[in-house]
This record gives structure tokens, sequence and C-alpha cells, in this order.
């Protein structure tokens, strides 16, 4: 078992302390043993500001970030501080919006339904020369429409390309 450090043996009387001091010790509990754990990792300013303020009136809260310091906490509030990476930061700055993993997350599920949709179509006849013949040859045509002059135009085209392939 790894020895404790003075910073720690301290934490823990500091917390003791307070415990002998309360009316009743049995039912002594610090803000941050009142509140979820969440609380104390936000995800955003507004729970920042809310752990924050249930450090201010705590009675062990220079000990708890002295703490947190010597282990270099790598996020949270602590003794009323934010941290990140071990150090104490103003105020950590918040992202609006889905992380890139969510954003990761949604993009496969849109790829997955997609290809869903795909699988579900019905397929689609292979067209060869002798159909666009057909076609061309029963093509109504109206005269001195566009029709009649674009349609036989257009399938001409398609019969070339399908018989060069």
């Amino acid at each position: 078992m790894a020895r404790r450090s003075m910073d720690q043996d301290a934490f823990l009387e500091a917390v003791r302390d307070v415990q002998r001091s309360s009316s009743n010790p049995d039912m002594f509990r610090l803000p941050c043993q009142e509140s979820a754990p969440a609380m104390w990792f936000p995800m955003d300013a507004q729970t920042e500001r809310e752990a924050k303020a249930l450090c201010v009136p705590c009675p062990v809260r220079d000990a708890c970030l002295t703490e947190a310091l010597r282990r270099r906490e790598p996020a949270g509030v602590w003794g009323g501080c934010s941290l990140e990476d071990g150090r104490i930061v103003r105020s950590r700055t918040y992202r609006e919006g889905p992380t890139r993993a969510e954003l990761k997350e949604a993009r496969a599920a849109a790829d997955a339904a997609a290809a869903a949709a795909v699988d579900t179509l019905p397929a689609v006849p292979a067209v060869t020369s002798a159909d666009l013949e057909l076609a061309s040859s029963t093509t109504p045509t109206r005269t001195g429409s566009a029709l009649a002059s674009t349609a036989p135009t257009m399938l001409d085209a398609l019969v070339t390309i399908v018989s060069a392939s």
C-alpha cells in the first residue's frame, strides 16, 4: 500500500476536524457529498457556476484544492476552482452543439439508414439497344411541337451510346 502524502493527511485531518466540530458528526456531509457527482464535472457553464457556489461555504475548500492540485486532477471543480490538466483555469470553454463523437455516430447511423433504403428499392431492369429502338419507333409525335423535333434525336443518342458499350 502506498504511503499517503502530507497533503492527503492534511486534507483528511481537515475533514475529521469539521466532523468533530459538528453538533452531530454522523450527520455531517460536505457539499460535494450532498450533490450528484456530475455536478463536479460540469458539461456547461451554468453547472460549473453552481458547483463553485456550493464550494464557497465548505470548511475544507482550501485543503480540497491543495490536494486536487497535488494529484494533478485532470478536470472538475475542486475547492471552488475549475481544474484542467492539473492546473487551475479561470473558466472552461464549453462547446455548444454535438461533440465530434456524436457527429460521427449520427453520420454512421445516416449512412446505415441510406444503405438499408437502397437495399429495399426494386431492381431496375437493364435497358438494351433493342428496347431503345422499340421506344423510338413507338414514340408519339405531334407535328409542330418541340417533342416531335427533340425526342427522336435524344433516343438516337442513347441508342448510339448503348450500342457502343
